[in-house]
């Protein structure tokens, strides 16, 4: 019976990850709905301010929505692809006269080390899938009882909770800061200035980073609860295919 909640309980951390790892790839699929939050956030303005004020690149502020999305699915692309790209994006006026490099040095290393993270994540993913499955087919085997949904409610809401006091203890920005600079290389710069930064005044970052979060973590508490559910099926047999 222990051993049986044990499990139960890594399944439900298994599929936490498996279904954090399943909606950014859906995400991935569709640039993680920038062309939505291009408009709510009014993107566009902000390139307007902060464009012409760039101390490495000009021009910018000439481009479009169209433009501009492109850039944003080549970053996208590109940290999917171990980094591969970067150097080669380069942005557009609407009439297609070419008008610069689009990223700096400085920039293209930071992706790059993002890259490395999406591969580590990826593997992680992955493992996570076949973790989950591995032990669904030896609860199934074993005839294991399942979790109450009050024991799923209570094991969910005590890991959710705890994420949420430790993100209000710590503050989400000097959690997101803090995050950066234990993740990446000392000697590698991660913060840039709008004025230094079209990537940063495209993205106006971080604020489009707790836009993209709040989807995410929404479509992973959608599918971690089609997770477990499945989960529930198959050792109840209700799905008898093993």
């Amino acid at each position: 019976m222990m051993l049986d909640r044990m499990a139960w309980f890594v399944v439900t951390l298994s599929t936490l990850v498996s279904a954090l790892f399943i909606a950014w790839s859906l995400f991935v699929k569709v640039d993680f709905l920038y062309p939505l939050w291009h408009e709510v956030m009014e993107l566009e303005q902000t390139i307007q301010t902060y464009a012409p004020k760039n101390r490495f690149r000009s021009g910018f502020e000439q481009t479009d929505s169209a433009e501009q999305q492109r850039l944003f699915s080549g970053i996208v692309a590109s940290i999917h692809d171990q980094g591969r790209g970067l150097a080669e994006l380069t942005y557009h006026d609407p009439q297609g006269q070419r008008l610069g490099q689009f990223l700096t040095e400085a920039e293209i290393i930071h992706l790059q080390d993002v890259a490395r993270l999406v591969m580590w994540f990826h593997l992680l993913g992955w493992l996570s899938i076949l973790l989950t499955m591995l032990l669904l087919f030896l609860l199934y085997k074993r005839c294991a009882e399942r979790p109450t949904i009050r024991e799923y409610l209570i094991s969910g809401g005590a890991l959710s909770l705890l994420l949420g006091l430790v993100v209000f203890a710590v503050g989400p920005k000097e959690l997101f800061y803090w995050l950066h600079a234990v993740i990446f290389p000392d000697n590698h710069q991660w913060f840039f200035y709008y004025q230094e930064s079209l990537m940063t005044t495209m993205m106006r970052a971080p604020d489009l980073f707790a836009y993209i979060a709040v989807e995410w973590i929404l479509l992973t508490l959608l599918i971690q609860s089609m997770l477990l559910s499945a989960a529930n099926a198959v050792v109840s047999r209700r799905f008898n295919f093993l």
